[in-house]
């Protein structure tokens, strides 16, 4: 991803999530070089609003103010963030974002449990028809993205060594 035109979209019908539980996980490589602080990796478009980048909700890269972090949000408030200074840039990180059935939206980073929403996340995703990887509007993420799954299962309830080969499934 370049940090400016490239992205994939996936017809969004294909993951199955509704207001059920959910699994995305991915490899990222944030480049040092990318212009802004916020890198979008995962974002999920509603119908409706396919142009509006405050309808998307999304799992977010952001290096606002030197506090590098994983967040999921929910269009532009933050769901739950990892914490600061838990991703630095140029390096290998496994991510994996839950829901559970309890509807909390859990953080991973290398296997590693990082945050947990505060509050329940109850959204149904059924109303979003695209899911766009590294970009959010008119934002793009600058790096490398692997091994992206989603899937309409918890996969990680605990702490996990990543996958080291290819994901299948």
């Amino acid at each position: 991803f370049d940090d400016s035109t490239n992205a994939m979209m996936i017809h969004a019908a294909a993951t199955g999530f509704g207001t059920g539980v959910f699994t995305v996980e991915f490899w990222m490589f944030s480049d040092s070089t990318h212009s802004g602080t916020y890198q979008p990796l995962v974002g999920f478009v509603p119908v409706a609003d396919r142009n509006t980048t405050s309808s998307y909700r999304s799992i977010t890269f952001d290096s606002a103010s030197g506090s590098e972090q994983l967040k999921f949000v929910n269009q532009s408030s933050d769901v739950v963030a990892s914490g600061s200074s838990t991703v630095e840039t140029s390096k290998w990180y496994h991510v994996a974002v839950t829901r559970e059935s309890d509807n909390k939206i859990r953080i991973y980073l290398n296997g590693t449990f990082m945050a947990e929403s505060s509050g329940t996340y109850t959204e149904n995703f059924s109303s979003f028809d695209r899911v766009y990887l590294g970009r959010r509007g008119g934002d793009y993420f600058k790096g490398y993205m692997s091994n992206v799954r989603m899937t309409s299962q918890v996969l990680y309830t605990k702490n996990f060594t990543p996958p080291a080969t290819e994901i299948t499934g």
